[in-house]
């Protein structure tokens, strides 16, 4: 587990983070306030892109997870009407009445 990934669950003080120095990968210089907030715009669009994407995707579930639960108690009420109608019917064992 990394420092700032043990900060934030609260295993060490925030304190104990060595200060993060960001650097350009490409040219291998410290990346400027303009950069750094550039880099932070885009994270957080995709952040933003990929909430959105998880709120359709658990909707659609809860939508599913509705018709799922309204057909399971259709069930349950289709197989009630076949128990109530077999136990109105004469019993399977018992002897026609001219016996």
């Amino acid at each position: 587990m990394s420092n700032r990934q043990q900060a934030v669950s609260g295993a060490i003080p925030l304190g104990a983070i060595p200060h993060y120095n960001p650097t350009s990968l490409l040219k291998g210089t410290p990346m400027t306030n303009e950069e750094r907030l550039v880099d932070i715009e885009i994270k957080i669009a995709r952040q933003e892109d990929l909430v959105e994407t998880l709120n359709r995707t658990v909707y659609q579930q809860q939508k599913k997870i509705d018709e799922l639960e309204a057909l399971c108690a259709a069930l349950v009420r289709h197989i009630k009407e076949i128990r109530e109608a077999a136990s109105d019917a004469a019993p399977a064992h018992e002897k026609p009445p001219h016996y």
